[in-house]
Formats: C-alpha cells, sequence, structure tokens
C-alpha cells in the first residue's frame, strides 16, 4: 500500500510541474460540480412533487453530498500539494547562483506557483458555489430526514 501511495505522490508531482497538466487534471475532478444541477435534476423531484418524507429524495441528496464533499476534498489537497511542490521549486532554484537560465527558470516557476496559487480562490468559489446548489434543492429533504431522528 506504501508503494501505492508513492507511485499517486509521484504522478502528481509530474502534474505539478506543467501548469496545463495541472489545469486539465483539476478540470476533469471538477466534473462533478460542473454536474450538480443535471445530477439533482436527474434524481431529486421538485418541492412540489416531493414527499419530504421521500426515502429516495433524502437517500439521494446525502449520496451527492457524499459525492461532492469527497471531490472537493481531493481537490482541495491536490491544489495545496501542488502549491507546495512549486514553492519548493522556487526556493530551490533561489538557492542556485545567479545566471540568465537560472533567472529565466525561476520567473517561470514563480508564475506556475501563483496561477496555482489562485486556483485556490477559483476552488473556492466553485465549492461555495455547488455546495449552495445542493442545499437549496435538498433542504427540503435533509430537513425531514433530521427531524425523524
Amino acid at each position: 500500500m506504501g508503494s501505492d501511495n508513492a507511485d499517486a505522490r509521484q504522478s502528481t508531482d509530474l502534474i505539478c510541474q506543467n501548469f496545463g497538466d495541472f489545469q486539465e487534471l483539476l478540470m476533469n475532478m471538477r466534473k462533478i460540480d460542473d454536474r450538480i444541477i443535471y445530477a439533482l435534476n436527474a434524481v431529486i423531484p421538485t418541492e412540489s412533487f416531493a414527499s419530504p418524507t421521500d426515502p429516495l429524495g433524502t437517500e439521494q441528496c446525502k449520496k451527492l453530498s457524499n459525492e461532492l464533499t469527497e471531490s472537493q476534498k481531493q481537490r482541495q489537497q491536490t491544489i495545496r500539494h501542488c502549491v507546495d511542490f512549486a514553492a519548493k521549486r522556487v526556493q530551490d532554484l533561489r538557492a542556485y547562483p545567479e545566471n540568465g537560465e537560472v533567472a529565466k527558470n525561476l520567473r517561470r516557476e514563480q508564475n506556475s506557483l501563483r496561477m496555482m496559487q489562485s486556483e485556490l480562490n477559483v476552488e473556492e468559489v466553485l465549492q461555495d458555489r455547488a455546495t449552495k446548489i445542493l442545499h437549496d434543492r435538498c433542504k427540503f429533504f435533509l430537513k425531514a430526514s433530521e427531524s425523524r431522528y
């Protein structure tokens, strides 16, 4: 199992080295957030058609909430790992004697670090949006299920 963890970290490190790969990974990881409205419309009846005691609506809301939370947690960890990775690379480049090639690489890495840090802000906005949508559509079911316990 330790080998699987090391392989996953090495794979993530490779993605962190290229901002384009990093963005592509995030785009794929964010699909659940992008499709949350469709998923809710497909499985959750609107308040006017649903009963608050509908076990299917309650179960689907809980399932979507768990999937969304897990996806957001994984993305947050990936972004933070890449920010830390890029910060370490910047720090390592600063340790080298100043020359043209090192200065060029340092600027490139600093720019990459800034863009990765900005993804933390984007992630926060996306998480807030998806969580609000889920809460707005599922409050009817989750409130009823909580009152039964």
